[in-house]
Parts: C-alpha cells; structure tokens; sequence
C-alpha cells in the first residue's frame, strides 16, 4: 500500500504535533496520528499545505495514541497510549524520528490512577526538555522523566497540581518559547495560560473570528516567532490564533490533492514548533573544467542535493543563458562511486528537444540502504550541457563540484569529475 499521500484531514477529536522536522528546506512541517480503538492508529507526518507522508502504526497497547508530544531537538515523539478500559496498558512509547522508518519503542506503563476515563490528554515539551502532560478526569498536570533503560521501565509522573478554572477537556498545551505554558479547552474554545509550579490557570478569551466562536478545537503549536496554530475539527483547518488575545489571524485549510484522500484523523496531540535545522547543499556545475581546473572551465549553473524521510533529491539548474541540459548521471552511495564512467551511474537521463534547463532525479533511501540522520554519502553528479554560440552549439562535460581527490574514481588522467559530500539530515 503506498502511504506517502496527499490528505484532507478531518480533524475530529485529533491533535498535532508541530515539531522540529529536519527536511532538507526549512519548513514548517506537524505530526500527527490518526483513527482511533478498536482502529489502527498510524503516525503522519504533515505539511502546511497538507501533503502527508506516512511513518508508521503504533503497536504497543491497543494503539489508540491520544497525547504526542515532541523533543525539543525534534529526534523522537513521546506518545501516550489513550485507555478504554482498567484492562489497558497505559503505555508510554517512544518513536525515534531519526532512523527511517521510525522506530517505537515500548517504555513503560503509566500507574492506574491513569485508567480510562482519566488517562493522559495532552502532553508538551517545555523549551529546557521537561515534558509535561495532563490527565483528563481529574484536570491535573503532571511531568514524566524518561528513563534511559532497559525498557519497558518503571515510570514514575511527577504531580504538579491541578489545572485550576481551565480544566484539560478535549484541549492541548503547548509551550512558547519563553516557556509559557498554554492550554486549550474544549468545548467553548477558550484559550489559557497556566502556571506550571502550582498549575493554577489564567483566562486569555476564546477563539473568535468575525463574531464566530471557534470551538472543538483539538491540538495546538507555536513557531519560533510566536506564531500559535491551532488545529480545528469543524473547519477541518489550521487557525492563526494571536496568543496575546485569542483572536483568530487567519485560517488554512487541511485539503489537498486532486481529489483529496480522506484520513480520518483521531487521537495524537499537537507540540512545540521549531524551524528545520536543515538545509539543501547546492553547490556549483562546472562545464569544461578539465583536470579539475575550473578556470579552465564555465559554471553553468548549480547542483542542490537534500532528502526528506523517504527520498534524495538531486536537482540541476542551469543559470548561464542560452545553456541547456542534454543528458544527465548521478551516482549516490555510502562509498565513492568507484567508475569514473558516468554512463555507468544508476540514475540517469537522456533528453531530447526541448531540451531542460532544470531536472530533479527522486531517489529512494531505500536504494541506499535507509541511511540514518548524519549519515555521510557520496554523491556524483555528472552533465552534458550545451550553449549556444552564435549559430551552433557548444557542449561540454560538466560536474556538480566537491571532493577534488580522483581516487574516488578509476579514472585514468585525461578524465576528470568531483565527488561531493552530503549528510543526510532529518
């Protein structure tokens, strides 16, 4: 089943998790987790247009993860098993977001005072790494410590107090990044602050939009600059909210697609945001340099390489004018290529008119092996490139430049080409 889908996500009784997600662009990018018991419950990850890329289904328990909530270094989600019944788990996992796929790991059950209907609501990670979460009957806050192991571990919450006045219904917290801790209540659709040494709430105003009251709201986030999102079952959208006052800014759609695929999304929880602290490599083509001299040579463009959970990317440009692109090679690995013949490269491309002045080769991680986060590869990325001079054209070899060192190649020494270096990044 391919699972890397365009979504409109009907948001009914769900909560998102905007974390730290490590694209090779910096973008907004949430978490979320979908359906509900007895249902599978997946794990998503999602843009601000909407476009999805499945990450996995929960396991552990009777997989219904009402409460997600991201590290603040955006490396793994902590999720909190929603209970049904005495019977259930109570289970607390933890879902590196590092390794492709991710990979879950069951680390422990919450004590039965978290038995439904009182089992953990919302959960949040403060900007100094405490995570907090709350429990749903009894309107309280605590905080977890995660152990570091063998698991599954002993989990010992600790009690902050009650949340006075707001109460956790149906809500979720987030964090500022001055450490100001939010809740959101459901229904009216009231947004708070709350103290988190006694848990004692104060009431900024509701949800409100040309005299409409937004309410069945379901997860929220803020963005590095202080932007509040919040995500909303009746609109099936994400609302701007000015958290000064409450007011709604603005309010973005969750459908895309043509036509959109339906996920119906339940249970999960919504986290602190931060940007992507990654960014693509681009670096320069050269045409004509041979021996690895470039003032031999004419830069023509650029190569950019990044990757996303599922793919590299590898993108030509060409930005001298009159200049185009006939045939493409890229080779792309843990080790160097080894031939120093491109028509030897596995990914390739021949062109014919008219002929591009950009292409993206789309390579799957899993033909390289499913490398993890920080991994160092190998990429070559070799052209043919023509520009035309007056009444004919020229063409030439060209190399995305990096490494100068040929014994990444078997090249003998009228050849000649670059190797570039590119750490994948999640």
């Amino acid at each position: 089943m391919n699972k890397n889908i365009s979504v409109k996500i009907f948001i009914s009784f769900t909560f998102l998790v905007f974390i730290l997600a490590p694209t090779a662009s910096a973008e907004d990018m949430f978490y979320l987790s979908t359906n509900y018991h007895p249902n599978p419950c997946s794990l998503y990850k999602v843009d601000l247009s909407g476009n999805s890329t499945w990450l996995l289904d929960f396991t552990v328990g009777i997989k219904d993860y009402h409460a997600i909530a991201a590290s603040v270094d955006g490396t793994y989600l902590i999720a909190f098993e929603r209970t049904w019944s005495s019977g259930d788990l109570r289970a607390v996992v933890k879902v590196d977001l590092t390794t492709v796929p991710p990979i879950e790991t069951h680390i422990g059950n919450l004590s039965t005072h978290f038995n439904h209907p009182n089992y953990a609501g919302q959960a949040a990670f403060s900007p100094d790494g405490t995570l907090y979460f709350t429990s749903e009957l009894t309107d309280e806050l605590w905080t977890l410590v995660i152990p570091d192991g063998p698991y599954p571990a002993t989990l010992s919450p600790t009690r902050i107090g009650g949340i006075i006045t707001a109460g956790v219904q149906g809500a979720d917290i987030a964090f500022d990044n001055s450490g100001t801790l939010y809740i959101l209540n459901n229904p009216s659709g009231s947004l708070w602050t709350v103290n988190t040494s006694d848990g004692v709430s104060t009431f900024i105003g509701q949800l409100i939009k040309d005299n409409v009251t937004y309410g069945s709201n379901t997860g929220m986030a803020f963005t590095p600059d202080g932007r509040l999102f919040v995500s909303n079952n009746t609109t099936n959208s994400l609302l701007e909210v000015n958290p000064a006052d409450a007011s709604v800014i603005d309010i973005v759609a969750l459908a895309t697609g043509s036509p959109p695929v339906t996920v119906n999304v339940r249970g999960g929880d919504m986290g602190r945001a931060v940007w992507s602290l990654c960014e693509p490599h681009v670096t320069d083509l050269w045409a004509g340099a041979g021996q690895n001299d470039t003032t031999k040579g004419t830069n023509v463009g650029t190569v950019t390489i990044s990757n996303d959970v599922n793919n590299l990317y590898v993108t030509y440009d060409i930005t001298s004018p009159n200049c185009y692109l006939t045939e493409l090679h890229v080779y792309a690995g843990a080790e160097g290529p080894g031939s120093g013949a491109p028509g030897k490269f596995p990914y390739k491309e021949v062109f014919s008119e008219p002929y591009p002045t950009s292409y993206t080769f789309t390579i799957p991680l899993s033909d390289l092996g499913n490398p993890a986060n920080e991994t160092m590869l190998y990429v070559a990325a070799h052209a043919k490139t023509c520009c035309e001079v007056d009444t004919f054209a020229q063409c030439e070899t060209a190399w995305g430049w990096g490494v100068n060192d040929f014994s990444f190649f078997n090249f003998n020494t009228k050849k000649w080409g670059w190797v570039i270096d590119y750490t994948v990044c999640y």
